[in-house]
Order: C-alpha cells, then structure tokens, then sequence
C-alpha cells in the first residue's frame, strides 16, 4: 500500500493514466454484461419484403434465416446481405446465400461496437425471379464465447500497455529497453499491411484459410486432433491433415472456433509469427555476433528479407513463411555446434537444432527437403570434427531426438504416401524456366504483384532475398578478396566462416536462377529419382529460403570484421546503408501492396470457398472435382436412405434396405481409414470408394437402421504421436533437470 501511495506522489500522469484504464474497462465491463442474446423475427411481424432491421448488443452472431421458393430454374437465386447503419465500420458480416433447393441459410455477424446497439438491417439481393422467395423467419443467436473473450483481450490490453508504460517511462533500471523497443519496432513494420485492418488477396490464401476453417470446425465438435478434414471441399473431406502439418494453425483455429472473425485470426497469426521470427533471428544472430548493433542489423534484413515479404504477403504461403521463422535458429544450432569445443557441448546446445528442425518440420515438410542437402553438404565439410567422439554423441542424440519428436508427423506422412493419392501431381517437370535472373538479386525498389513467369522477368514477384543481404555478401566478398595477414586467431575464425558461410549463399543463389541445369538433371535414367525429388519443389527460387538465412550469417561475419579490424572505419557506415537500403526496399513493397493489391472480404467460412483445395496434391488418385455435386446413389426401389447428417466428426443416416444386398454412394470422398458400422450394434459394414472416389457402403439384406461413417486412424498411427508427445515431455524435463543442476553449481561457485 505505501508503495502505491509513493507512486501516485512520484509519478502523477502515470496514476492517472493508469486510474483512467480501470474506468475505462469497468465502463465496458459493465456495458458488456447481459444475457445471451437470441432474436427471433418472422414475416410480416417483424419485416416485410424481405428486409428490415433489428438493434443488436455488442457481440458475434449465427444467423439463420428460413425461406421458401416456390420455383426455381438457377442454383443460387441470391443472397441476403446484412449492414451495420450506426456505427458501420465496427460492424462485419458476410451475405448468406440463398440455394433454390434448400428452404434455410446461416451466416456469422459482428457488431464490435462496444459501447452502444447497432442497428442491423437485412435484405435480399441479386436476385433471380424474385417474386417466387420469400423470407419466412431471420433468428440472431449470439456466441457467447466470443463476447468473454473480448473482454479478456480488452484487459489483456489495457495490462500490457499499463506494464509498457512502467517499463519505458516509470521503471529506474530497464537493461534491455533498446533490444525491446527495437523487437517491438521489428514486428511493428514486417507486419505493417495488416495493421490497417484490411485481409488482402494472396495466391495461396483462400487453400490455409479453408485449413484454419477445418481445425475450428474439428475444435468445435470436440475433435481436436483431425486427419480428414470433413468441411473442406463442400463437406467430401480433404485429406490436407495428413500429408500437410498444421500444429502452428491450431493458434487462428482455436480463435475462431470461439467466433473472432477469421480475417482477424489471420492478422494475429502473422503477427505472431513476425514477432516469432524476429526473437529468433535476434536470439540466433545475436549469439554469433554479440553485438546489439550488428544483430539489430542483420535481424532487420532477415525479418524484412524481399523473400520472406513476398511469401507472406503476396503468395500468403503460410507453410513456407512459418518454417522461416526457424531457419536462424537451425543455422545457430549447427554453427554453435561445431564453433564449440566438443568437450564443452551440453544438453541445452543440442536443442536450438532440435527444435528448430522440428520447427520446420511441423509446418512445412517441403522445406525440409530444400535444406537438408545443405545441412548434409555442411557435414561432409566438416567431416573430421564431426568423428569427435563427444561431438558425434552430441549430434546423435540431435538426430535421434529431433525424428523422436516428430516422429508423428513423419510416420503419418509415410503411412498416407501408401494410401491411393497422387501426391506427385504437385511436381513440375520443367522447373528451370521458373528460376530468376542475376539482376532481380540487385532488386531495390520492389513491386508487391506478380507471379512466377517461365518466360522472362516480366510480372515477376520479388524472388530475391533483398537488396540488403546482396551488398552485405558483396561487402564479405570484398573483405576477402582485400584482407591483409591476420594474426588474431578470432578475426581467422571470422573470416574463414564468412567465407564458408558465402559459399553456400552462392550455392543457394545460383541454385534459384535460370542457370542453373534444373531440366539436365532428368535427362539420364541414373538421376531420374533425384529429378522426381527435385521437381516437388516446384520452383527453384524456393531455395531463396537458405540463401536470405545463410546470407544474413555471411552479414554478421562481415560485420563482425569490419568492427573488430582496421575496417572499423567502415563498420558504422555500412550498418546504416545496409539498415537503409532493406527499410527503402520494404517501402516500396508497401507502397506497392497498399495501392494494387485487391482486399478480399473474407471474414467467415461462408464466404471462403471451401472447393478451394490448393493444387489437388492430396485428392485420391484421378478424382474429378468438377463432378462432386453431392449425389446420393442407390437403388430406389429396393432402399431407402433417409436423414442423412454429420455432427462431431461422424456421418449418420438412416437406412432400410429390402431382402438383397445392395450398395448406397454418399458425398464423402474416401481415404483409407474411414469406415461404416451400425449404430446401434457397431456390426461393421462394407466400404470402398466407388465412382469417383467416393464413399460406398454395402447394407445386407433386409438390414434396418442408422449406419455411421467415420474416420478411423490407424493404432500406428496413434502409437506415433504419443511417441512424439512422450519426447516432448522427457525433453523438458531434462532440461529442467539440466537448469536446476546448473543453477546450483552456480551457487556453490558464488
């Protein structure tokens, strides 16, 4: 107590400020306490002519709206469309369509306005032959779970910023306020195109859009780890779970399974993975260079890197820009782990390479095929340190424990590369036409559109890793080609990394250009498995990965000579160029993307097209989409199938069949692991997939009931990811283990 009085008498504006916060969210507190909301309107009670309005709390809402046709000769004769009249940039919603062979429709709503009723109209619109719909009813039911998180956030807010203010202005002793505030900074401008509020259109955007979609939908249903994702592809089930990790999805899934808007759960994953990214590269580059300025330097070029900038913002390819993230930490834990002693090595040495790896792992599997052969390459190099016992025991229990820990993932993956689907059609054959030229590495002024073109340059997107890291090699090349006689055994060290370190950048470059023999590698049968390995990565400039986190290494070796070395003159000068050049560049990008780039208004799963797949990599072998249309087949003489639905991952329906065996085809494309039982007895029935790939269930004769289809994964499967999750468990507790011990050891020492 006395120590908030002195407070308060020391620092006046601050107990102001931070008094004006608790009014603040008591205001809203008390504003957002009521009872679920739940609004039923009819016809002519309520609204006619298909339109009207109604007053709505702050809050997210399922709308349901019955209607009747009376005749039809479209599929969709329209929608109805929702506004917010009051207050209508607070206000988000997406149009519920309205199917001529339906008789309801639903759609999600927000009024975010927290301190006053919005009033929400309704109407029908775009319209075919009007005259014949007729809105019957509109039910507003409000998902509760969305206003209480709100409020946690809200507080989390005003918590964090009060702390902020403490911290910055009010706290005596503050050592790394220059590294926070320059993080802070960091994470601010890599993710400045969605800070002004609006989710822009990206190649791959609507496909991981689809997948955070499914995972919520799996949350809601209380499946929480899913394996066919029931709801993609207009509900026949997409198998993305399981060739495609997506742990790091579950972050916007879980968000929006409670309701938060989905463009706004996107918004909180880039940032999240922006602020990631920027505590690793500077963790990473940091424990090399051990220099603020340097690492503030270099974490500036690879957080803004052309590359990194054009996966998130232009391809949205969220797998690609998330195994960036650990890229500098996979970098970090090979270099610590041959710059050490190997009698030095430790437990807690072994783990920036375990869970970096396992970083990529889980999100991106593609990735871990482009960087492999480096690491492999960087192993060969290095081939007499690595039969140092103690080194080879240390890279071992990497090895071991980082396929431990994943051990789920890879076995699943394995396992479904048996199944019936034709992964390799996500291949391309012909990829060098695909690479980049020379002079796009010299790119300054970036342009935020484009694609990649096989014919030139033209309507190319930045492929490059910026201008940045290209003049900070050259500056490392130039260092080596003018170095003088070096006595210091650390400048030694320096150099020769740099040098390694600029040898694998050239590689990585040369392998994302047009010259290198991409196609040549095909045309003998001997390499024909290498070409099939090589052309899942699609395009060569995937490879810029390695070159932006290899190139920021050669960065921070240049850097560190230059200030440890009679270059120091030029070591100042070159951080602000480099600083400068990278903040230019990025600039431009947002220039370019702010002003061409479409936003797309997708805020829910009813305005994501769920047929939006990706390249059909995970279909069942010569599946055509194009002729999914949720037919039902069976003989309707002899069978009737009624009732058909899903809830909480399982497909019912029910079933009378006549004295003959017979078979029924629901839309449910099939995978290996699904299978259909009663529900009563659990007596398995025949399943197999039939036209098209779809699910086929055999009913005996004379059989009566509800049959279940569900997804069942295999035991191995199961095994697999316990494994995983045991590894994860023992780590930890081993390092705590480690921590304690070491912490003691201290003591006694002190």
């Amino acid at each position: 107590m006395l120590k908030i009085k002195n407070t308060i008498k020391t620092h006046p504006v601050y107990s102001i400020f931070s008094l004006f916060e608790i009014i603040l969210y008591l205001i809203i507190f008390i504003l957002s306490v009521h009872p679920a909301v739940n609004i039923h309107l009819t016809k002519d009670a309520d609204f006619t002519e298909n339109a009207g309005y109604v007053r709505m709390p702050f809050g997210a809402y399922e709308v349901k709206a019955d209607y009747f046709v009376s005749s039809f000769d479209a599929e969709t004769l329209g929608n109805i469309v929702f506004d917010g009249e009051s207050a209508p940039a607070f206000f988000k919603s997406t149009p519920a369509d309205i199917i001529a062979a339906d008789n309801d429709t639903s759609t999600l709503i927000w009024n975010n306005n927290l301190f006053g009723k919005e009033n929400v109209s309704f109407r029908s619109e775009n319209f075919i032959g009007e005259d014949n719909f007729t809105v019957e009813s509109i039910t507003f039911t409000e998902k509760i779970s969305y206003r209480i998180f709100s409020l946690f956030i809200i507080l989390l807010f005003f918590v964090v910023l009060n702390y902020c203010m403490y911290y910055f202005f009010i706290k005596s002793v503050t050592p790394c306020k220059k590294k926070v505030l320059a993080i802070i900074a960091l994470t601010i401008f890599s993710s400045m195109p969605f800070i002004v509020g609006y989710l822009y259109d990206g190649h791959d955007l609507p496909f991981h859009l689809n997948r955070i979609i499914a995972i919520a939908q799996g949350i809601r249903e209380g499946n929480w780890r899913i394996y066919i994702q029931s709801h993609m592809l207009e509900d026949y089930g997409y198998a993305t779970p399981i060739f495609y990790p997506q742990l790091f999805l579950y972050l916007p899934a879980v968000l929006y399974s409670i309701y938060v808007p989905l463009d706004w759960c996107y918004f909180v994953y880039v940032i999240a993975i922006n602020l990631t990214t920027c505590l690793i590269a500077w963790y990473s580059f940091g424990k090399i260079a051990k220099d603020n300025k340097i690492t503030f330097v270099v974490s500036l070029l690879y957080c803004l890197s052309l590359y990194r900038l054009t996966n998130i913002y232009i391809r949205a390819a969220v797998g690609e820009y998330t195994a960036m993230t650990f890229l500098p930490l996979v970098l970090y834990g090979f270099y610590n782990a041959f710059d050490k002693a190997a009698d030095s090595l430790t437990f807690s040495d072994a783990l920036p390479i375990i869970f970096g790896l396992s970083g990529i792992i889980e999100c991106h599997v593609l990735s871990v095929e482009i960087i492999i052969p480096f690491i492999v390459l960087f192993l060969i190099i290095n081939i007499k340190k690595i039969f140092e016992k103690k080194r080879f025991l240390f890279l071992f229990i990497s090895a071991v424990l980082t396929l431990l820990l994943n051990f789920g993932v890879i076995f699943i993956l394995l396992s479904g590369m048996q199944m019936n689907v034709d992964i390799s059609s996500s291949g391309n054959s012909n990829i060098q036409n695909n690479g980049v030229s020379f002079a796009q590495l010299f790119t300054v002024f970036a342009n935020a559109t484009g694609s990649s073109n096989d014919n030139g340059t033209n309507y190319d997107m930045p492929l490059s890793s910026g201008i940045g890291v290209t003049v900070g090699c050259i500056v490392m090349l130039l260092i080596i080609i003018l170095k003088k006689e070096v006595s210091d055994s650390e400048i030694k060290r320096h150099l020769k990394n740099g040098s390694v370190g600029l040898a694998f950048y050239a590689m990585a470059v040369w392998m994302t250009t047009r010259f290198f023999p991409w196609d040549a590698i095909g045309m003998n049968p001997l390499f024909e498995k290498i070409e099939h390995a090589v052309s899942a990565i699609q395009f060569p400039w995937r490879l810029s990965e390695i070159a932006t986190v290899v190139g920021c290494y050669v960065v921070t070796e240049a850097l560190v000579i230059l200030k440890e070395t009679d270059g120091s003159k030029f070591y100042r000068p070159a951080c602000f160029g480099l600083a400068l050049l990278v903040l230019i560049s990025t600039a431009s990008f947002y220039d370019s993307y702010l002003y061409i780039t479409q936003s797309t208004g997708i805020v829910s799963e009813y305005n994501c097209d769920s047929r939006n797949i990706g390249m059909n990599e995970y279909l069942p072998s010569h599946t055509d989409t194009d002729i999914l249309s949720h037919f039902f087949v069976y003989d309707t003489e002899k069978m009737e199938v009624s009732d058909y639905h899903y809830d909480k991952g399982i497909t019912y329906m029910q079933i009378t069949n006549s004295d003959v065996e017979n078979t029924v085809v629901i839309p449910k494309l099939y995978y290996d692991g699904y299978m259909a039982y009663d529900s009563s007895s659990g007596e398995t029935l025949g399943i197999f997939p039939g036209f098209n790939n779809t699910i086929t269930i055999t009913v005996p004769a004379d059989y009566k009931g509800v049959v279940c289809v569900e997804y069942k994964p295999k035991l191995s499967w199961i095994i697999a990811e316990m494994i995983s999750a045991v590894t994860l468990a023992g780590i930890i507790g081993v390092y705590i283990v480690y921590d304690i011990k070491k912490r003691k050891s201290r003591l006694i020492l002190s």
